[in-house]
């Protein structure tokens, strides 16, 4: 079951011992910590607004061995000619799920930047943070993990709220920034370089792949750059293995002494499963 940290990216604390005991070897649950990203959305065309990234969930986990848990990876919104796009697909492990970022105006992990006329979207508590306001002729950006999304300034387009960080891995990982939006003014980038960046006279760009990043939005007559796909981190003792089923994309590293880490970017279907032996 889940235990606290919700959204919350704690640093790396060594284990006071690499060797567990024959009992140890033996326990029936292995404790677990996983960070999850969902699916950000994507930017808006028609001189939009950026993207929300994708939710935040950080949490500890006791996970029983031999029992197979769902893992989904959210795929990020898609974006669509002189239109708002699309919303971020959720990410889901083992019972918990990291919402996917909203679109133009649209509430989510975190809330899509505000269209010209419109209002910026929400985030959704300990998972990310609102979309930026606009003005007339700017937009504003889109939310991320840790800030909400810039808001415009006389017609200068909001930028794209920063990223937060995981440790996970042992070494800082950049995940969930918003994108940047247009504005008459200028348009503005997405937050902290993994976010898209917007856009007036062409596509906005992507979000950083499998950081669970917002689209930059499109100028008139383009379209806003596409939401990243989330990620899924589980690290676990070294003494213990993951295997997953058919459909799943993962890697596995040993850098973190003590420790394995397993790196999950894609799920075929969505009804794929992890087991911990």
């Amino acid at each position: 079951m889940s235990r606290g940290n919700a959204g919350q990216l704690g640093p790396y604390r060594p284990p006071s011992s690499g060797i567990l005991t024959p009992a140890a070897l033996q326990q029936a649950v292995v404790e677990a910590l996983v960070v999850l990203v969902g699916g950000a959305a994507s930017g808006a065309g028609n001189a939009g607004p950026g993207g929300g990234s994708g939710g935040v969930r950080t949490e500890n986990l006791s996970l029983s061995r031999g029992v197979a848990y769902p893992i989904k990876i959210g795929l990020g919104g898609s974006g669509v000619v002189n239109a708002a796009g699309n919303n971020g697909q959720d990410s889901v492990l083992a019972g918990i799920t990291a919402l996917g970022g909203g679109k133009s105006g649209t509430t989510g992990g975190s809330g899509g930047g505000a269209p010209y006329s419109g209002s910026p979207g929400a985030g959704t508590s300990s998972q990310g943070s609102s979309g930026g306001t606009a003005r007339p002729g700017a937009a504003g950006g889109g939310g991320s993990a840790s800030e909400a999304g810039g808001n415009a300034v006389g017609t200068e387009a909001g930028k794209g709220g920063d990223a937060t960080s995981t440790l996970i891995t042992g070494i800082p990982i950049k995940l969930a920034a918003g994108g940047g939006s247009c504005g008459n003014g200028g348009a503005s980038n997405g937050g902290s370089g993994i976010g898209g960046n917007g856009n007036n006279v062409a596509n906005g760009t992507n979000g950083a792949t499998n950081t669970g990043s917002g689209g930059g939005g499109g100028g008139v007559g383009y379209k806003g750059g596409d939401g990243a796909d989330g990620v899924g981190y589980i690290r676990i003792p070294n003494n213990f293995t993951i295997t997953f089923s058919a459909g799943v994309t993962s890697s596995m590293s040993t850098s973190v002494p003590g420790y394995k880490v397993y790196t999950i970017t894609a799920t075929a279907t969505g009804s794929e499963t992890f087991v911990v032996f």
